[in-house]
Parts: structure tokens; C-alpha cells; sequence
């Protein structure tokens, strides 16, 4: 299934929507109407009080099954698209860059600013958005697909998802979701089921793009780069080197917990523990 302007369809209708998807997505561009980081944060809580309220379950239970992941855990993860979590991460991510009530600046605007007559140097800083961004999600666990364009959103960038193989249609249903709880994000948000092996379908998207977010190893990013001229952004996340670092004054819920983290990523996630290191002076520590 792919999703555009907030209408689930069938696979079948995509090739023919991506060839004349252009002049929409300028369109788009040209009316400057880019969501707010409030407003996209708004209706990831709304969803997300949606989904904890079992109104999902017939979807979500099955895939937690599946992951071997609790119900108790999950109901934690969620709390990452909560008002109150997405604030904090818009404020650490970009500090006094972000203003949640305000939108980015267009590409191509002009930003002046002028100096005191002391002869004081004047610093201006803004944020631009990038314009329209693929997203080549992994298919790891599902729901990333889905936050790498929240992410997207928040920047305030037209996005556009390849989904990866196998996906269960949870990132679908998720991002239709969002846009019924605010439907002014409908031209902001397209989700395509193109395989890995289409690959002048890929080009025809990544020609689209004004850069390509990438979540994979090498050979993922490698892959990309063979899709998009030089002057397009490649921006890739994961396989990193993560790692715990732990301090002899730790707890044992600490550690239970560290080891649940362990246990639940598998260690294939980004942020996933691959190693933990013990600050102290003493080799002899345990």
C-alpha cells in the first residue's frame, strides 16, 4: 500500500503518481505553507494517546509478539512522540536555533542583518529547510520508517518514504493516522513500496529529492549514492559503535536495565549497547 496526499492506495498507481508528482511537490514548495514544529508535535500526541488507548492493538499487539517486545516496554518507547518529549528534543538537537511556534525559512530567502554603530560584529543565526527529502528506511523494527519522517516533519521538509522490504504495513497506517489528526500535513507526507531492485524507479524519486536520508550500513549508503547527482545531501544513520558507561556507584536496576536494553535491540539498532565501559581507577574493579 502507499499513501498520497493522505489517501491510501494500491501499489499498482504508484509509477504513474511519481512520474508527475513534480509539479505538486512544487507547488507545494511555493506556497510557503510549511508546518510548524508545534503543529506536527501536536499530532504525534494525539496519535500517540490514540495508540496507548488500545484503539490500535489488532496491529500493534501481533508485531510485539513478534519482537518479543512487552507491552509495559512499548507503552515507555511511545512516550518518544509525546509533546513533552519531542519539545525537549527539538531543544537539544537545535537550542536557540528552534522556535516551535515559528516555521523555517524557505530555501532561497534572504536573511540580512545589521550591525550597531559601535562597530560591533553581528552574528545572525536561522534555520533553513532542505525542501523535500527521501527517507530509505531499514527494515529493522517497524515504526522507523515512520519516525524518520516525523523528524522530516519537524523540520518542516516534504517528505518521501521508500519503505523497506517486508514492511508490515504499520508505517502506512501510522503516517494516515497523523494526517487525520492534522490534515494540513497531507502534502508533506507520500509513502511509496518501491523494491530495492527498481532502481530507475528509485532515480526518479531520489531526482525528486534535495537530499536522501539513509538508514543502513556501508552498503546501503553506497547504494544511495548511486541514485543521486553530486549536488544531492546524503544523510545516513547507523551502523554506529554505541556503547554504556557505567560507574561502580550504579545500581543493580541500573544494570537489569541496561541488560534489558541489550537483550530487547538485539544489538542491531543505532543506539543499541555494543560495549560498556566502567569508569574507575582500579583494574581490579568488577
Amino acid at each position: 500500500m502507499i499513501l498520497i496526499h493522505g489517501e491510501i492506495r494500491e501499489n499498482k498507481d504508484q509509477l504513474p503518481i511519481i512520474k508527475t508528482l513534480r509539479p505538486a511537490l512544487c507547488k507545494t514548495l511555493a506556497q510557503g505553507n510549511f508546518p510548524r514544529p508545534e503543529t506536527v508535535i501536536s499530532a504525534c500526541d494525539q496519535l500517540r494517546r490514540r495508540v496507548l488507548s488500545g484503539e490500535f492493538d489488532a496491529i500493534v499487539r501481533p508485531l510485539l509478539d513478534q519482537f518479543d517486545i512487552t507491552y509495559d516496554h512499548f507503552r515507555e518507547m511511545a512516550h518518544l512522540f509525546s509533546a513533552e518529549a519531542l519539545r525537549e528534543k527539538c531543544r537539544i538537537e537545535l537550542g536557540d536555533l528552534y522556535d516551535l511556534a515559528d516555521t523555517p525559512v524557505p530555501l532561497g530567502a534572504s536573511i540580512t542583518a545589521s550591525g550597531t554603530d559601535t562597530g560591533a560584529t553581528v552574528t545572525h543565526r536561522t534555520r533553513y529547510l532542505l525542501g523535500i527529502l527521501l527517507h530509505i528506511a531499514a527494515g529493522n523494527i517497524d515504526g522507523l520508517p515512520a519516525y524518520s519522517v516525523v523528524e522530516g516533519l519537524l523540520a518542516g521538509n516534504i517528505n518521501l518514504l521508500k519503505l523497506p522490504a517486508g514492511d508490515s504495513g504499520l508505517s502506512v497506517k501510522l503516517l494516515s493516522e497523523l494526517i487525520a489528526c492534522e490534515p494540513t500535513l497531507a502534502d508533506y507526507i507520500y509513502v511509496f513500496d518501491v523494491p530495492s531492485t527498481e532502481t530507475e524507479t528509485l532515480k526518479m524519486l531520489a531526482d525528486l529529492a534535495d537530499a536522501v536520508v539513509v538508514w543502513g550500513g556501508d552498503v546501503a549508503v553506497r547504494a544511495a549514492r548511486t541514485l543521486v547527482d553530486v549536488d544531492t545531501r546524503i544523510i545516513s544513520w547507523g551502523h554506529k559503535l554505541s556503547f554504556a558507561y557505567a560507574t561502580p556507584a550504579c545500581t543493580d536496576d541500573d544494570l537489569t536495565a541496561l541488560a534489558r536494553h541489550i537483550c530487547e535491540t538485539g544489538q542491531v539498532l543505532c543506539s543499541s549497547c555494543q560495549g560498556i565501559f566502567l569508569d574507575t581507577d582500579d583494574r581490579e574493579t568488577q
